[in-house]
């Protein structure tokens, strides 16, 4: 039986964001599959119904849901390949990665990227889950520190050195605003700075193969010539450059240059450059309008070969800009209705 939101439950976290109440397996997984996109199993313990809440909603590049089962489940969730996908338990969790390590935490974790991560969620309790494209992250990360690097986690059951609450405490806050804010108010602005404040807490809260470039830029131990370098690249992105221009711009040889990037950063100049015009033809690719096309796009971030641009973004991105520019100007693809906030029947199953 399907009803519709007649209120707001204001006794969970997203509680004016209601997807589902459930007593069914299969409404609650697909449910949950709608905002992490993978395909996870779920299954029974006990052999006891669920009594179970999954309140959910787009935070800008974010699905951002909570689940509570209302019974002893296990979930094994897939690879997350290109995606990031946290979990913040709100009771103790049981967690075995893929290297057969398991561990009891109340501490936010990744699920692997590379294998499979079995957890069985505290029923009465439940979880705050967050999934979203592991570009978005590395884009943050790049514009960050400068660091152009592959995001790679910390395995579940693994030690993990870094671990802070900064990711519970902030994931929390979220959702509060979420909360109070409301669907009317639930804007743009308000998703991406929203979105940001997600995107820091992974990086700062998680460890991830990126650590040491994060620590680096908030110790601030780079040269002041490689900090002179990356603001340098990014205020001329549309411009042609090479790295004999930029060594002569902060006043150093291209050799230190060289060096001094691959110390910092684990990158080159070079590579540096195209990622930031990636990046930022990624985002205007994502919010084009009507008259925008993929050419004024690439030629305003410094491309001047469509063709290596192209070939490029699909490498980055997984899809060609014209996909991407197509979604923005026409959301009705298998994502749309993740794209605002909106009302959701709730399923009952009786």
């Amino acid at each position: 039986m399907v009803d519709t939101l007649s209120s707001v439950d204001t006794s969970t976290p997203l509680g004016g964001y209601a997807v589902t109440r459930s007593t069914s397996i299969t409404s609650v997984r697909d449910a949950v599959n709608s905002f992490t996109w993978d395909e996870h199993q779920l299954l029974s313990n006990d052999g006891r119904d669920l009594q179970a809440v999954v309140n959910g909603v787009r935070v800008g590049s974010f699905g951002l849901l909570f689940v509570r089962y209302g019974a002893n489940v296990r979930v094994v969730a897939p690879p997350t390949g290109k995606r990031v996908v946290v979990a913040v338990p709100l009771g103790p969790m049981a967690v075995e990665g893929p290297t057969g390590r398991s561990c009891t935490t109340t501490e936010p974790f990744a699920l692997s990227m590379t294998g499979p991560t079995t957890m069985v969620p505290d029923a009465l309790r439940g979880c705050i889950v967050g999934a979203v494209d592991a570009t978005e992250l590395e884009d943050s990360l790049l514009t960050s520190t400068g660091a152009a690097q592959p995001l790679r986690f910390v395995e579940p059951g693994e030690p993990s050195p870094h671990q802070t609450d900064v990711i519970g405490s902030t994931w929390r806050g979220v959702c509060q605003h979420v909360d109070t804010l409301g669907r009317t108010n639930l804007g743009a602005a308000a998703q991406r700075l929203l979105s940001q404040m997600l995107t820091s807490s992974i990086l700062v809260g998680l460890p991830h193969s990126s650590r040491s470039y994060v620590d680096a830029a908030a110790t601030n131990t780079v040269p002041s010539y490689v900090t002179r370098a990356l603001e340098f690249l990014e205020t001329n992105l549309a411009t042609p450059m090479t790295v004999p221009q930029v060594a002569r711009a902060v006043g150093v040889s291209v050799r230190q240059l060289n060096t001094a990037f691959q110390n910092y950063h684990g990158t080159t100049p070079t590579m540096h450059l195209r990622a930031l015009r990636l990046a930022r033809s990624h985002q205007l690719l994502l919010s084009a309008g009507p008259d925008d096309t993929v050419s004024s796009i690439a030629m305003a971030c410094g491309f001047t070969h469509f063709g290596r641009f192209s070939t490029y973004y699909a490498e980055r991105y997984g899809c060609s800009p014209s996909e991407t520019l197509r979604s923005s100007t026409n959301p009705s693809g298998a994502r749309a209705h993740l794209l605002s906030p909106q009302v959701v029947p709730i399923q009952r199953a009786g």
